[in-house]
């Protein structure tokens, strides 16, 4: 993906990403360096596209959650290779 725009649909990304704003992610700038603690990703996970901020690395996996920790799933720690894009600017 080089960019692509989304819209937000529910509450665990808030306050930083509303529900119903939107938002511009790239897989370009992970083409040139690794993810690293603090960046907002997008990922597939069961045929739905879901933006987490990354919250811990350990070795080469990195451990995501939500912002709204109240309001947000919990995954398993993703690889590099599942990560789609990096959140570029939100809107």
């Amino acid at each position: 993906m080089i960019i692509s725009l989304f819209k937000t649909s529910g509450h665990s990304m808030e306050p930083e990403i509303t529900n119903g704003s939107f938002f511009i992610a790239s897989g370009v700038p992970y083409k040139f360096t690794n993810p690293k603690i603090g960046d907002l990703i997008i990922f597939k996970n069961q045929n739905k596209t879901i933006v987490k901020k990354i919250i811990k690395i350990e070795k080469k996996n990195y451990v995501i959650a939500g912002q709204n920790l109240s309001d947000s799933m919990k995954f398993e720690p993703i690889t590099k290779k599942d990560i789609l894009g990096k959140v570029i600017f939100n809107f």
